[in-house]
């Protein structure tokens, strides 16, 4: 109970109250600090140190190693008070993500029934935060341009909210396919419809709009390539899951800023029209890319020192700075982190989801005929492909909230692997021999 009760924190993180901070990622980050603290001393006085427990991964060690070679980059930094918090930050999100790890491992397979219906009552809370603000000011909102400061729900920005609800949506078609009940899968598709609107209509994120159109393309592609192995109530639940909520939010997006709301510029043509390059946002951004670019060429070894581009994003692009405003993030974590730490730091970091992510999808392959019992590891990868997707178009690195959700879905996948044996390391054949991988699907709770 208590470790279901730890990770739990992890899964609710953002919604722990918020005291008086300018920032809420400084909110969030005292929380996880108190959370890693409770599951640590958990879990050593629990298990101690027996049987191999605490065997790391190679995820964990490549997060590690990019934490190391964060203080190598302090030989670039400029600002070494602002490198050392940023540290501090990977420091915090490094034992979170080994936490979450070891109280996943303890609990097995059952934790992903759990997790998964965690993250998807999470889901239903940001949803409804959201919609309640939008609805009770209907005509307001409808006729007025994009407010972070009203639909930024949990996350404090609006951006973050919308991948936020976008990581956990997958997540809910594993309901689909555990469930028989009618009414259960109406809800699931109630609340997936309700969270696409959030996204499409409310928020209108360009760069979530990319990412759901991979989630539709993902799923109707696991339809096509498995249809050998999934039964056709599955294949059938795939299309619709990811044709139908989409679908409606489209035309009802069309359909309230054309004839309601017309001077918003938050209709999804709008939106997606205003992806050109000519785009005052997409040229600004192209802009920082191309600085980025510049400085990990000039510093490809060490980069320019962990957490200074705010500053060097003053020098390079202070011909365009407008009222104060200084451009902290290049808005693509690939080229920050780049520039930031060099090609080695590069490579580290974003090793852990690229690998976990090449590793699921092996197994996906591997057992392709056990596929229906396993279909959680594909929601897995979709989640974890809209997590990259936010990377190239915003910065989640420095979004406590959201690389905490990362890390619980890569633990979730961890386990999956070792639970069914796929590269599993002899110090946990013991321990893994006691759990049964024969009826996987039955023994997750929902």
């Amino acid at each position: 109970m208590i470790l279901r009760i730890l990770l739990l924190g992890y899964v609710f993180l953002g919604f722990f109250p918020k005291y008086v901070v300018v920032d809420w990622k400084i909110a969030h980050l005292s929380y996880l600090t108190a959370l890693n603290t409770f599951s640590f001393a958990y879990l050593l006085f629990k298990y101690k140190l027996k049987d191999n427990y605490y065997k790391l991964r190679s995820e964990h060690i490549l997060y590690f190693l990019f934490f190391l070679w964060g203080f190598l980059t302090l030989i670039k930094s400029v600002n070494l008070a602002e490198s050392l918090m940023i540290q501090t930050e990977i420091f915090t999100q490094l034992i979170s993500f080994v936490s979450i790890y070891f109280l996943l491992k303890q609990i097995g397979l059952n934790g992903i029934g759990y997790v998964f219906f965690g993250m998807s009552f999470a889901l239903f809370l940001e949803t409804s935060i959201i919609m309640i603000e939008y609805f009770s000011n209907f005509f307001y909102h409808v006729n007025s341009g994009r407010n972070n400061e009203a639909f930024r729900g949990i996350t404090g920005n609006i951006n973050i909210a919308a991948f936020s609800i976008l990581l956990k949506i997958p997540l809910l078609f594993f309901f689909i396919i555990k469930n028989n009940s009618y009414y259960k899968k109406i809800a699931v598709y109630i609340l997936s419809t309700a969270s696409i609107f959030v996204v499409i209509s409310v928020i209108s994120s360009r760069a979530s709009y990319i990412a759901l159109l991979f989630m539709i393309l993902v799923f109707l592609f696991s339809a096509i390539i498995f249809r050998k192995n999934l039964t056709k109530r599955i294949v059938k639940n795939v299309v619709l899951f990811a044709l139908i909520p989409t679908s409606l939010n489209i035309l009802l997006n069309i359909f309230i800023y054309s004839y309601v709301g017309k001077q918003s510029g938050k209709s999804i043509v709008e939106r997606v029209e205003s992806l050109k390059v000519g785009d005052t946002s997409t040229s600004q951004r192209l802009r920082y890319y191309s600085h980025a670019i510049n400085a990990f060429i000039e510093n490809p070894l060490l980069g320019i020192g962990i957490g200074n581009w705010e500053l060097e994003s003053i020098k390079r692009d202070s011909q365009n700075i407008e009222n104060y405003t200084v451009p902290y993030h290049v808005h693509n974590d690939y080229l920050e982190v780049l520039a930031e730490t060099g090609l080695l730091g590069f490579i580290l970091y974003f090793g852990i989801f690229f690998l976990t992510t090449y590793k699921l999808i092996l197994l996906i392959i591997k057992n392709r005929e056990k596929i229906v019992e396993n279909y959680w590891s594909i929601l897995i990868v979709i989640s974890l492909g809209i997590f990259l997707i936010d990377s190239f178009f915003n910065f989640p690195f420095a979004r406590t909230l959201i690389m905490t959700q990362v890390f619980m879905l890569i633990s979730l996948g961890l386990v999956t692997l070792e639970t069914l044996n796929f590269e599993i390391t002899t110090s946990l054949k013991n321990n893994l021999s006691k759990r049964s991988s024969t009826s996987i699907a039955g023994s997750i709770p929902l």
